[in-house]
């Protein structure tokens, strides 16, 4: 995602593996996974449908297997950024943050919008917006996040950056952190999981204290504790992974159970039941268990992931290097591959009961665009400077 790669992150145990500041590929895979699972989450939508059929009961798998993406990429920014004050001042990090993400976020809005606009009939629900198509429609759809929906990411990126300079200070004292993690874990997360139980009339209200109800400040702050205040183990990341595996079977059937009939049985209409989309939300315990436990096994894998061969170490590099424009771009492709397949039913149909299909033909095709893009803007920066020195010499 838009966070550096250098990923020079200072660790508590940066003594006893400090190839971990030289370049964490446990990082690289990690955004990759996630990148991976958002793709999923968005070519199964189906989910929030009424209807519980076989496609359903496939796309449930998925917002399950993948819903530990956004918290993940939330704590890889945290663990990358809250100790900026290490290596530069605020104006610098402030400045940086503009370059890598900001304005990726206007530019992209603005392709986004232009292909919307320009080509309508290629694109589900773009004819309202080519009807507005103009400057002022643009600004204010850009204010409102109406241009492509997945960008909110981007919008609360941005908010976070603005918190980063005060929680630097907070980050840095080990005892407060864990209380403010505490304090953040009871009301944004146990909570508002007893309260989907038995609804405690007031509570969620009486407890609404937005610095430590926002889940993305919480898994932000959580990435950099993660990283820098626990130590990796193997005991520890057996642990993880069986929290893992727990804690997504235990959300698999608390979010089937929340959305079904109590008979499992394909075909079920629930018109008047909109999906509870609780146990498939970055809010509740299981969502929290997953992240941490997927983030830290991961983690875990440096040193094994330090003796892969180099060409391995170099691709899982340049896969992760892509995914902040496949992030940027594969909702427009979601939404053009649709209208595609609308003409071609028995695929539609295979992909639909096998979104797994679907997921890799949007990462793979966004990410060889994306690739292709950054490969031709390096070579077109590099013969700038190149002729930029040549002249300096005459």
């Amino acid at each position: 995602m838009p966070e550096e790669q250098s990923q020079d992150v200072a660790m508590v145990s940066q003594e006893k593996m400090p190839a971990y500041r030289k370049k964490l590929l446990s990082y690289s895979v990690l955004n990759s996974l996630a990148c991976f699972a958002v793709v999923m989450l968005h070519v199964t939508l189906v989910y929030f449908s009424p209807v519980r059929d076989e496609v359903w009961y496939a796309s449930l798998f998925w917002q399950v297997l993948g819903k530990f993406s956004v918290p993940v990429f939330f704590m890889l920014s945290g663990a990358n950024l809250l100790g900026y004050r290490k290596k530069y001042s605020t104006k610098q990090f402030l400045t940086k943050r503009v370059k890598r993400v900001v304005i990726p976020l206007i530019v992209s809005s603005i392709i986004a919008y232009l292909v919307y606009g320009l080509f309508p009939t290629h694109f589900y629900g773009a004819q309202e917006l080519a009807d507005n198509f103009g400057i002022q429609d643009f600004i204010r759809r850009f204010c409102m996040n109406e241009i492509c929906d997945v960008y909110w990411f981007l919008y609360s990126l941005i908010y976070l950056y603005v918190l980063t300079p005060l929680l630097a200070y907070l980050v840095d004292d080990e005892k407060l952190l864990k209380l403010f993690l505490l304090i953040s874990c009871v009301l944004g997360f146990v909570l508002p999981t007893i309260n989907w139980f038995h609804d405690f009339a007031g509570i969620s209200q009486l407890f609404s204290w937005p610095l430590f109800t926002d889940n993305w400040v919480f898994y932000y702050v959580l990435g950099y504790f993660v990283a820098n205040y626990i130590e990796p183990s193997k005991k520890g990341a057996l642990i993880a992974v069986a929290s893992l595996v727990t804690s997504l079977v235990a959300m698999y059937f608390m979010a089937r159970i929340a959305n079904t009939a109590t008979v499992f049985s394909a075909g079920l209409y629930f018109p008047d039941k909109p999906t509870d989309n609780f146990w498939t939300s970055p809010g509740n315990l299981l969502t929290v268990i997953q992240a941490i436990a997927l983030f830290y096994a991961v983690r875990c894998s440096e040193p094994m992931l330090q003796k892969l061969p180099s060409w391995l170490q170099s691709l899982i590099n340049q896969i992760a290097a892509v995914t902040f424009g496949i992030y940027l771009f594969h909702y427009p492709a979601i939404n053009w591959l649709g209208t595609k397949l609308g003409t071609h039913p028995h695929m539609s149909l295979l992909m639909s009961t096998h979104p797994i299909i679907k997921g890799f033909l949007i990462f793979g095709m966004v990410g060889v665009f994306v690739w292709c893009y950054q490969t031709i803007f390096n070579l077109l920066r590099k013969m700038f400077c190149t002729s930029q020195k040549s002249k300096t010499r005459n």
